[in-house]
């Protein structure tokens, strides 16, 4: 699909129109009901009517359905005339009286209006006028619509044809060819079908027919009475050299064996998302897992890039779930992504086949390391998840000796030479990284990416260090966790003993290593101190009065902390975190936050109340333990507090995404791929292990045997390793 026809079809808006005429009344509950029930959108349905009974059962519960009076019958030049002022500029969607609707009708009819320029009207097919008809004969028990739109859909070539008019009984007609008819000829054009689908013509616009909608209409409807005997040559050549002839045969066997056809792809087998990620673990990775997880009714893909320091993207994996332990497919590059590219062949083509062939309908970007800024600039609504600062700052962390309000290229040099957290990109320069951050604030802001932040303070310094992006669609989404209970912490220390202090996690630079080197011998006074989880980083402290776990597994948590009984955790980074899945451990475990006064820290604690925020240098970390050792008082009123904190779950986090990114009842690309796109319900392991012969299969074809040797072992090594961040 091409962008601008993407565009259009993503951006354009319709309303339905109902034109309902003296003596139709009874037959409009059965299109208001189906209209009701299969469309896709959230399309507002206007009754036009010139009859003098009542609508109410049919608006009564409805906010999307109104009710326009007009004087006179209710034709397309009525409806265009009363049309109300909030809906001047959209799409008119016609159904008539009488006609039963399939699902997603609607969308379908504006994908294929869409798909060029030049068309003015789609119609679909209707068996109840010979002309519209994928039926070579009637039959005295029609299917059911569900059955007819499959056999049309499976057997049809997703194509549309030319007619000389529309069908009455239900078109879409674009907006911006009405407007350029009446422009230049006034209403009186659109009094009847015929009339109109002429006038359109003379102006160069299309009246179109596709092969894969089919509705169901009353037979006897006065506005398709006589329809094809006001051009009798051109019907009669139609009818003789009808583009539904091989259809028409295809669909005459499959009714007579009676076999069932599957179902439409991009209807009912609901939205599909795409998360592009990193392998390096940390918050990123338990967002990603956590968000997965939660999220049940949508499928989630994982695009993982695999490589080495220095080269963070020499293949791409991709995963069919996040638990997955293989990939479905994969894609190796020749040109390595040293950290993220402002543009690369290989990953746009490889991106693009996923797009298509998994019937992607949105892309969540957690990372882009290792990634290409291609994955910004595709057709597919697309959300940046802020879980760092990459790609504006190389370093992640956006600090270099305090923490960053501005960065220009000569503090960027100086950051790549003597910053200790800017050590992930070393083979990159300034001069690499500016054009880097540039295109990545232009592609964001012209194609109003959606960057969502789980709290405030990420846009404050986003805009604060790059004012470009303070036009940026922002979103604020907290993130969400399991429900973790209240421990026992029976063993904490009495007034007058030293605190039982716990930190939590890493102990790497960023999360300040430096700050507790520099002060734990003054602490040992007031506090034993517990490093759970502290990694490499906290070995080096082991001794009296400190107490080293290198590390745990989660289930572990609950356990390691009920014996430390801490009374309280600090939190000790230097730079702004985003959100800190730490502080949430330990406010779910009722456990009091002494936390610095930075990033998210700053947003999620009130200083006093939930917690007690500090300034990141020694001074002051070594005067708020000495407080808090002096007087208990202030620790009883914040664990007070965490007993009646209500958690954020993960089911509230998705929904809140699932309100950003609504479902997608129709996908125009699995829609209009059909077999070619991926059937996540039938895929099994033995199938993964025929795709690999298959793939094994065509090394054979490679010039030489080592060729053939090497893309074979590429395959086969899954798993790299990269250092841990």
């Amino acid at each position: 699909m091409k962008a601008d026809r993407q565009s259009d079809f993503s951006t354009a808006r319709f309303v339905v129109c109902v034109p309902v005429e003296q003596g139709a009344e009874p037959s409009v509950e059965i299109t208001i009901s189906s209209v009701v029930a299969h469309t896709a959108g959230n399309a507002q349905i206007l009754i036009f009517s010139n009859a003098h009974g009542s609508f109410d059962a049919f608006t009564a519960g409805q906010r999307n359905v109104r009710v326009v009076r007009t004087n006179a019958t209710p034709t397309l030049r009525e409806i265009v005339e009363n049309l109300p002022a909030e809906f001047s500029g959209f799409d008119l969607l016609v159904v008539r009286p009488g006609t039963d609707v399939p699902i997603s009708w609607d969308a379908r009819l504006k994908w294929t209006a869409y798909s060029d320029q030049r068309i003015a009207t789609a119609s679909p097919v209707c068996n109840e006028v010979p002309l519209f008809s994928i039926l070579r004969d009637r039959l005295q028990e029609s299917p059911d619509l569900e059955t007819l739109n499959r056999i049309a859909y499976w057997k049809g070539r997703k194509l549309t044809y030319e007619l000389p008019f529309f069908l009455p009984a239900c078109v879409y007609i674009k907006r911006e060819a009405l407007h350029q008819l009446c422009s230049g000829e006034g209403n009186s054009v659109l009094d009847s079908a015929w009339q109109t689908s002429h006038a359109l013509n003379s102006h160069g616009f299309l009246n179109v027919i596709c092969d894969h909608v089919v509705i169901r209409a009353t037979e006897n409807d006065p506005s398709m009475l006589n329809l094809t005997s006001t051009d009798a040559v051109e019907v009669a050549h139609l009818l003789r050299h009808h583009p539904f002839g091989e259809i028409r045969e295809a669909a005459d066997e499959k009714l007579k064996r009676k076999t069932p056809l599957k179902a439409i792809p991009g209807l009912t087998d609901g939205t599909v998302q795409l998360h592009l990620m990193h392998g390096w673990g940390g918050g990123l990775e338990q967002w990603v897992r956590s968000y997965c997880k939660a999220d049940t009714t949508r499928t989630n893909l994982i695009l993982k890039p695999v490589g080495n320091w220095g080269s963070f993207g020499e293949a791409l994996f991709l995963y069919e779930n996040i638990d997955a332990k293989e990939p479905i497919a994969r894609w190796d590059f020749t040109r390595p992504i040293r950290g993220t590219a402002i543009t690369h062949f290989e990953y746009k083509h490889a991106l693009a086949e996923i797009l298509r062939k998994y019937g992607v309908d949105y892309i969540l970007v957690s990372s882009l390391i290792g990634h290409s800024l291609d994955a910004l600039k595709t057709d597919v609504d697309t959300a940046l998840v802020c879980h760092d600062y990459h790609p504006f700052c190389p370093a992640i962390t956006i600090h270099f000796n305090e923490v960053c309000t501005s960065c220009d290229c000569s503090r960027l040099t100086q950051c790549f030479q003597q910053n200790e957290m800017n050590r992930f990109f070393k083979n990159l320069s300034a001069t690499e990284w500016i054009p880097l951050r540039q295109r990545f604030t232009e592609v964001v802001t012209e194609r109003s990416i959606q960057v969502i932040t789980p709290t405030d303070s990420v846009r404050e310094h986003l805009v604060q260090l790059e004012p470009a992006l303070q036009n940026a669609p922002f979103a604020t989404i907290a993130h969400g966790m399991d429900c973790r209970s209240l421990i026992k912490r029976q063993n904490r220390s009495k007034p007058g003993e030293r605190l039982r202090v716990v930190i939590l996690g890493s102990l790497a630079l960023q999360k300040g290593y430096n700050l507790f080197k520099a002060t734990y011998r003054e602490l040992l006074p007031y506090a034993d101190i517990f490093l759970l989880g502290c990694g490499d980083e906290g070995m080096e402290f082991q001794g009296e009065g400190i107490c080293v776990i290198r590390s745990y597994k989660p289930e572990e948590l609950p356990h390691l902390l009920e014996k430390i009984s801490p009374d309280c955790g600090l939190l000790l980074s230097i730079w702004p975190e985003t959100f800190s899945y730490t502080l949430s451990e330990l406010m779910q475990f009722g456990i009091p936050p002494v936390a610095t006064n930075l990033g998210a820290f700053r947003n999620r604690v009130q200083n006093g109340i939930n917690g007690l925020l500090f300034e990141p240098t020694p001074a002051c970390l070594l005067q708020i333990i000495q407080s808090v050792h002096a007087d208990r008082k202030t620790l009883e009123v914040i664990e007070a507090e965490l007993l009646q904190m209500k958690h954020r779950s993960l089911a509230e986090m998705v929904e809140d995404y699932h309100v950003r990114l609504p479902e997608k009842r129709f996908s125009p690309v699995r829609y209009s791929n059909g077999d070619n796109v991926y059937d996540f319900a039938s895929t099994t392991k033995k199938s993964l292990r025929r795709d690999l012969k298959k793939y094994m299969r065509q090394q054979v074809k490679t010039p030489t045997l080592l060729a053939m040797k090497r893309r074979i072992v590429r395959w086969l090594k899954i798993s790299r390793t990269i250092p841990s961040r």
